[in-house]
């Protein structure tokens, strides 16, 4: 894991962290929302979230569908089974995020582990909560994962660079979780929507808003992820 002094930001993208570093300073300042809106607002970011980290890994379900099967737990008719049982479980995934963005312990390898369990639900052969024993490649990437000896050592050591850098910017921290965690690819499947809950714990338990990468953009984002296998 490359030691955080050392990643270097382009003076554009320090630019644009430290402005909305202070934006949410400034939302902060004008003090907790009322019960009903926070209510509203979470409902609204858990939909967008699922609609989009699912959409990224082909996901057909429009958000309003996605909002259907996550308020009223029912299945889209006309469109795969698949579909609406990834939008759920995504769902339980980002309920869990919100109880371990409370809790103020280390972020454990165990929270990955179920997070991931949660993401998959009850597909035997994608391994649940289990680190993978084969080796994968990722579709369209030059990236080539780790070998799955080396999966355990490196995940024990991305987390425990989360935690020693806890305390430093968290943009900058969840950004290069979520990277690290991705480039591991420690599970057979599911790791690209484990890596943006990963990112957006780290976000929420640093008091900032959940980041919800658009599936509209997922050109840019791949791009953005071969750069980091170049550059981190």
């Amino acid at each position: 894991m490359v030691e955080f002094e050392d990643i270097g930001l382009t003076p554009e993208a320090q630019l644009d962290v430290d402005s909305y570093c202070k934006e949410v300073e400034s939302f902060r300042s004008e003090g907790p929302l009322d019960k009903i809106s926070l209510a509203k607002l979470e409902e609204h970011f858990r939909a967008v979230h699922v609609y989009n980290s699912a959409g990224i890994e082909g996901n057909r379900l429009t958000l309003q569908e996605t909002m259907l099967v996550l308020r009223d737990g029912i299945d889209i008719s006309g469109k795969p089974l698949q579909d609406s049982i990834e939008a759920r479980n995504l769902g339980h995934a980002f309920d869990y995020l919100k109880e371990l963005a409370t809790q103020e312990t280390a972020i454990r390898e165990t929270d990955v582990r179920q997070i991931h369990q949660l993401v998959v639900g009850n597909t035997s052969e994608l391994s649940p909560g289990e680190y993978r024993k084969v080796g994968v490649i990722i579709s369209g990437s030059e990236h080539r994962p780790p070998e799955p000896l080396d999966v355990p050592r490196l995940m024990a050591g991305l987390v425990e660079w989360v935690n020693r850098n806890s305390g430093k910017n968290p943009i900058i921290v969840a950004t290069v979780a979520h990277h690290e965690l991705a480039a591991i690819h420690p599970f057979k499947d599911g790791n690209g929507r484990v890596s943006r809950l990963l990112m957006n714990l780290l976000l929420m338990r640093a008091g900032f808003p959940i980041s919800n990468l658009s599936r509209n953009n997922r050109p840019a984002y791949y791009e953005a992820l071969s750069f980091a296998d170049r550059h981190l």
